[in-house]
């Protein structure tokens, strides 16, 4: 009875009634509500879309009626969640190449549901060498360690829903250094680049 469902998804709700003079009722004689929203529908059966509950805690209730106008009651508890933001990484592109001090700009949107598109201010992004680089936007960060790094944008919005998207650059001093993946993230073979001349 404790259901838990994300924005957005379909979720279709079945009920049957059988009554001891009537026999089994009818769609008009259950009628469906919530103890956030009100009233949803009638009918043995129906879907609805999340985007249509508010976020929260309900208890989701169907109530019968038969020809003597006596009712009986079924509920479940149903908790609606907000949606995950979508992140866009835009830069830096994944399996890139830059020369250590080269500069490198990071650029990311985030999409959510309920928010829109999110502020800079709730996007940050770190690296699995360097840690916490910064939030939004960041323009002209030179200060990259030489290495392969995992770069992480983690967006949150509104309702401290937090997403994570992942790209991998590599940062070249001088001398040579082994990559051991290629643009598309396989592991097929290394490549080296000698970078002293």
């Amino acid at each position: 009875n404790n259901e838990t469902a994300r924005r957005p998804v379909n979720i279709t709700f079945i009920a049957a009634s059988r009554d001891f003079e009537d026999g089994l009722l009818d769609n008009t004689s259950i009628n469906w509500t919530s103890s956030i929203d009100g009233f949803l529908s009638h009918g043995t059966r129906f879907e609805i879309n999340t985007t249509a509950l508010s976020i929260g805690n309900h208890i989701i209730t169907a109530t019968t009626i038969d020809s003597d106008n006596l009712t009986n009651k079924a509920n479940i508890s149903l908790t609606i969640l907000s949606a995950q933001p979508i992140i866009t990484i835009t830069q830096p592109t994944n399996g890139r190449i830059f020369r250590e001090g080269q500069q490198v700009n990071f650029s990311a949107i985030a999409d959510d549901f309920e928010d829109g598109i999110l502020s800079n201010s709730s996007i940050n992004w770190t690296s699995s060498i360097n840690g916490f680089l910064g939030n939004g936007n960041l323009e002209n960060l030179s200060n990259l360690s030489t290495g392969t790094h995992k770069l992480t944008a983690t967006a949150k919005d509104s309702h401290n829903v937090t997403v994570t998207k992942d790209v991998n650059i590599v940062v070249i001093g001088i001398g040579t250094i082994n990559l051991n993946f290629l643009r598309d993230g396989s592991t097929i073979k290394n490549l080296t680049y000698n970078t002293s001349g």
